[in-house]
């Protein structure tokens, strides 16, 4: 039971990680990106 809630929390923590690098890829990378390839 235990394990069982502890894998909850680190997958919930993986995905808030994942969502916060994809909001600073859009943000900042993305444009980046562009400027470089113009």
């Amino acid at each position: 039971m235990f394990i069982h809630y502890y894998m909850i929390l680190l997958v919930s923590l993986l995905l808030s990680r994942l969502s916060f690098l994809m909001n600073c890829e859009s943000s900042s990378g993305y444009y980046n990106y562009k400027s470089s390839k113009l």
